[in-house]
């Protein structure tokens, strides 16, 4: 018997003894790794610095898998440059910054004069652990790119593959800002300015609420806010922009005009596919070859709503419905094949899901989004897909107050556009109603983002002064506030066979925002 307690405390001991060993062997690894480089940018033909940042995925548990955060440093073209650089948050979510300085670099060239400007691909996009899902069907056909949203065997296959090498878990907006955060501190700043457009925006807030004393001041661009349940509102907002859509087109000599049905037509054009789709022949934009696509109703319902995200998208959506109301599908169909191969070379569709499946999906009222969405032309089409999508992905956890409105103190600037389809006005009003240091302007007869017609020589200038001084006091951005609409296009400037010369045109209708 004693030899048996013997041999029972032996083993205890034995087994302390080892979890102490490990205990220290698995100490938290803190160390990180930041390296900086000079690196050409074809994109802005500039020497430019790039850099990556050694984060760990699960940063509660520091222990395990780790990636590099990638990131380019655009230098202040000033002596004696301000100390505290600009940090710009792109939109999505599921675009990298960095990725797409080439698009950024011509907005901030003035804003380099004074500060450096830094670009990060957040977590799961761009080159910092990219989490991209594979399509489903052949790459190189157009049809490819107009399958539904989010479908089942998509959803699961993606989630299978990025756990491979991924915990699904960690690839949300708290975590990302903490990177953005620790990254601050190992290039020495003790303070940041940040630029946030849409869901940069929304992310921008997560910072200033988490870190307010890290930001000198913050310009949120048509900013989703963190409390915004998306895609909660998204049909009930659509629709409030499309009806000013139709107002404006009435009230327009030319528009009125050449469109004088133009409500009656698209609701028609929207019955007919509900009832079933159309067969559509396109010039492939992947190989120039001619293939027929079926073109559907969910299609339809989804591009008119990007579509109106800018003003300019906005002033082809009369024509686009008058060739569809007579049949012809196929220019308003080239530019959706067109506009999503584009997209599905940057746009990381496992992030988007991370983000959408830990921050917003879960906590909709689903009562309250049906009701928004009855009447609409989406319905509740997205906000089902959304339901079941997250049905099959990851859920991570956000932090207890995560939906709460902040109330920092910090000079913000935020600006909207009156007919912009994703951000209404009134999400502006709100963010900016619980920051005290804030001025909220809605840019007349502009859509997400500020269109570069409004930008250069008039809302780059209010920026600049913004970020000079840090403060909202005197800034006054009414230079913008005879801003106009583009002139909408007519379909007696073109022809059904006028091919080369519309796919041209279509090719421009996203190049005049970032």
């Amino acid at each position: 018997m004693s030899s048996n307690l013997c041999s029972m405390k032996s083993n205890v001991l034995f087994f302390l003894l080892v979890l102490i060993l490990l205990t220290f062997s698995c100490k938290r690894d803190d160390s990180t790794v930041l390296t900086i480089e000079d690196c050409y940018i074809q994109e802005i033909d500039e020497v430019v610095k790039c850099g990556t940042f050694e984060v760990h995925e699960n940063p509660h548990l520091l222990l395990g898998r780790k990636f590099k955060l990638n990131f380019i440093i655009l230098p202040a073209k000033a002596t004696a440059p301000a100390p505290d650089p600009l940090f710009v948050f792109e939109g999505g979510p599921g675009y990298g910054t960095a990725a797409k300085v080439g698009s950024w670099a011509p907005f901030l060239e003035k804003l380099r004069r004074e500060r450096a400007v830094i670009l990060v691909d957040q977590r799961g996009t761009g080159q910092s652990h990219p989490l991209p899902c594979e399509l489903i069907g052949d790459k190189n056909k157009a049809q490819t790119y107009l399958e539904e949203s989010f479908p089942e065997d998509f959803v699961k296959n993606c989630r299978q593959e990025l756990e491979k090498t991924s915990d699904l878990r960690y690839y949300h907006t708290t975590i990302a800002m903490q990177d953005v955060d620790k990254l601050r501190a190992a290039l020495g700043y003790e303070r940041i300015n940040i630029w946030g457009v849409s869901y940069g925006g929304y992310a921008a807030i997560v910072y200033m609420k988490n870190y307010p004393e890290r930001v000198r001041c913050a310009f949120l661009e048509s900013p989703a806010a963190s409390y915004y349940r998306f895609p909660m509102t998204m049909a009930s907002d659509a629709q409030e922009a499309l009806e000013r859509l139709f107002a404006d087109c009435a009230a327009d000599p030319d528009c009125s005009s050449d469109y004088p049905n133009l409500e009656q037509e698209f609701y028609q054009v929207l019955y007919r596919l509900q009832q079933g789709p159309a067969a559509v022949d396109i010039t492939n934009p992947i190989n120039n070859q001619p293939e027929t696509v079926t073109f559907r109703h969910y299609n339809f319902i989804k591009s008119v709503r990007s579509l109106m995200f800018s003003a300019y998208g906005q002033s082809w959506l009369p024509i686009f419905i008058y060739w569809a109301h007579r049949d012809i599908y196929s220019p308003f169909v080239q530019y959706i094949v067109q506009s999503q191969v584009s997209a599905n070379k940057t746009f990381m569709d496992g992030m988007y899901l991370c983000i959408a499946c830990t921050d917003t999906v879960p906590y909709i009222d689903y009562q309250q989004a049906y009701l928004l969405a009855q009447g609409t032309f989406m319905g509740d089409y997205v906000l089902e897909h959304a339901r079941q999508a997250c049905e099959w992905w990851v859920r991570g956890s956000v932090p207890e107050g995560f939906h709460d409105m902040p109330t920092v103190d910090v000079p913000t600037l935020i600006m909207t556009g009156d007919l912009d389809s994703a951000v209404r006005p009134y999400e502006g009003e709100e963010i900016a109603g619980n920051l005290p240091y804030s001025f909220h302007y809605i840019i007349p007869n502009n859509g997400h983002g500020c269109a570069a017609d409004v930008w250069y020589g008039c809302l780059e200038e209010t920026l600049i002064q913004f970020f000079r001084r840090g403060s909202i006091a005197g800034i006054d951005p009414g230079c913008a506030d005879n801003h106009q609409r583009p002139p909408w296009i007519s379909w007696r400037d073109f022809t059904t066979r006028d091919k080369e010369k519309i796919s041209k045109k279509i090719s421009s209708i996203t190049s005049n925002t970032r």
